[in-house]
């Protein structure tokens, strides 16, 4: 059984709209809680107990957020990736930092 969940939490500054001129997409709300609780809250119910985080350089909101609000029986790590990271380096650290297979979700 997979326990573990990487969590695509980045924005593109590029990519701003009305919606999101002031918070990251990932913040958006859907019924009372950010997009990103929404989804974790689903994976946790499914088993998974151990989230990494990539959030963006200035997405300290969401890590307060989280840190705040979040699940005390969760493991939460942060990675922040930068602008100068691709993805898919990030995403091969974080494998190699894991023993057991991880599901990813954004």
């Amino acid at each position: 059984m997979i326990h573990s969940a990487v969590i695509l939490a980045v924005s593109s500054p590029s990519h701003q709209s009305q919606l999101t001129y002031n918070r990251p997409h990932t913040m958006l709300p859907a019924l009372g809680k950010p997009l990103v609780v929404r989804l974790m809250d689903f994976l946790n119910r499914a088993g998974i107990n151990h989230f990494n985080v990539i959030v963006g350089e200035q997405e300290g909101a969401l890590v307060s957020y989280l840190n705040a609000h979040w699940l005390p029986n969760v493991e939460l790590e942060f990675v922040v990736k930068s602008t100068a990271d691709s993805l898919s380096d990030v995403l091969a650290e974080i494998a190699r930092s894991h023993d057991e297979p991880f599901f990813i979700a954004s």
